[in-house]
Formats: structure tokens, C-alpha cells, sequence
């Protein structure tokens, strides 16, 4: 307990997705209860949607030695606030989600593009779920760290080239899918970590392209504070599971 002016701070590491109640008690026998069923959630972003990528358009194959972390892309487009594609339409749903348009180096030629998302994780031991959120338009392949974690629409087997295997409307593109990558957690790294893309378009000549990416993790235990006002010259809390 932690006197702020005229309350009680009140603060506590809680398990992810665990129940707990506040209690409060003038005499250690009749315990009040102050809060219950805090449940502590806390799904945070290793990094948005909005994080800084490299996109590249192969017109040749390159080799796989792209999805590595160690790889100079120093010649690749730069993105930053949110996700790639095209679309030869006005209005387009997928338009809210694209930065960098693609559509000159994509319509008529390719139906790939190559994505590379570096970030940082500062404590391993923090993270207990990991999770991919996708928005595509058509498919896609990742790979953490060079290890492939995730596929959507994607053939086999995979050339620098391909196309997806199906397509999806861009009402449901638009919507953020969720990969677990829970299996893979094992592929991270405390530093520097690379996520790579495989972007896939139904069609080289298909009207439209999107891909647009999160990856969230959730923390073991989170930090709950609350504060309450002080009722009596003496009370007591007690904080149960």
C-alpha cells in the first residue's frame, strides 16, 4: 500500500488471464470486498502495424537469403506507417491500410513481394503467447528469423515468383487474421529479430494487393494499480486469487 494524498495505491503483479479480488478490513476478521474479477490482459505489441519495413519486388530470383536477419536491403523501399499494395480502383477498401503503393512495379509483371520487419525483444522471459496479425490480399508466407511460422493461400512449392492459391474479398482482407505462433516462440531471440514476408496476389494481373502485418505478445505477469480512497484511520487490503 502506497499513501498518494487522501488514497491507497494499490499494486500487485497479476498472472495473465487470472482472477483477482481487493478485499478490505478495519480488524483482519470482516473483509470487504473492494474489486473483484480484475483480470489482468495485457496483449501488447512487440510491434504494430505501423512499424518500420523494407519492401522489394524481385524481378529475377534472389535466393532465400532475404528472410535472415544479417541481409543488406539498403536498396529496398522504405515503409513506415502501416502496410503495401495497389489498387488499380478509386476508392478502394484496401487503400486505408497501404502507404507504399506497389502497383508500378507489381500489375501485369509479378504477383510476389518480399517484406522485411526488423524488431527488438528486450526480455524473452516476458513473452508466453505471440501472435501474428495479418491483413492479405491474397497470401502470404513469414518467416521469424529465417524459420517459416506461418502461411496463408500459399503453394508448394514456393517460388520467388508465386502466386496465391485462392483469393480472398477485400471485405475479409481488410480484417486482421490471427496466426498463432505460440510453437515458435523458441525461434526468438533477446536483441535483434527479423520477421520476413512472402506477400502473394492471386494474379499478376489482379486489380489489387495488400499486405499489412502486427505481431503481439502477451506478458507472463502485468503490474495492477489501483487506487482507493481511505475510508478510516486504518485499513487494510488484501489482495486474492
Amino acid at each position: 500500500k502506497i499513501k498518494r494524498d487522501d488514497n491507497l495505491q494499490i499494486s500487485f503483479l497479476a498472472g495473465i488471464g487470472r482472477s483477482y479480488s481487493i478485499q478490505r478490513s478495519n480488524d483482519f476478521k470482516q473483509w470487504d470486498v473492494v474489486e473483484d474479477q480484475i483480470t489482468s490482459r495485457d496483449h501488447s505489441f512487440i510491434f504494430p502495424e505501423e512499424h518500420k519495413k523494407r519492401v522489394f519486388v524481385p524481378n529475377e530470383d534472389i535466393g532465400n537469403d532475404w528472410i535472415k536477419l544479417n541481409y543488406n536491403d539498403s536498396n529496398w523501399l522504405e515503409v513506415e506507417g502501416g502496410g503495401v499494395g495497389f489498387s488499380t480502383s478509386i476508392a478502394d477498401l484496401l487503400d486505408q491500410y497501404i502507404v507504399v503503393d506497389l502497383e508500378e512495379q507489381m500489375y501485369g509483371s509479378q504477383s510476389s513481394a518480399f517484406i522485411r520487419i526488423p524488431f527488438s525483444v528486450s526480455n524473452l522471459s516476458d513473452i508466453d503467447d505471440l501472435i501474428l496479425g495479418v491483413r492479405a490480399d491474397d497470401g502470404f508466407v513469414a518467416y521469424l528469423n529465417g524459420h517459416e511460422v506461418a502461411s496463408l493461400h500459399a503453394p508448394e512449392p514456393l517460388a520467388w515468383d508465386s502466386k496465391a492459391t485462392q483469393s480472398i474479398p477485400d471485405s475479409e482482407a481488410i480484417k486482421i487474421r490471427e496466426f498463432s505462433l505460440n510453437d515458435h516462440i523458441d525461434k526468438l531471440v533477446e536483441g535483434e529479430n527479423l520477421l520476413a514476408i512472402h506477400a502473394l496476389n492471386l494474379s499478376a494481373r489482379g486489380s489489387d494487393f495488400l499486405f499489412s502485418c502486427q505481431l503481439g505478445g502477451s506478458k507472463k505477469e502485468a503490474m495492477i494499480l489501483r487506487d482507493y480512497p481511505r475510508t478510516g484511520p486504518s485499513n487494510f487490503f488484501r489482495i486474492v486469487r
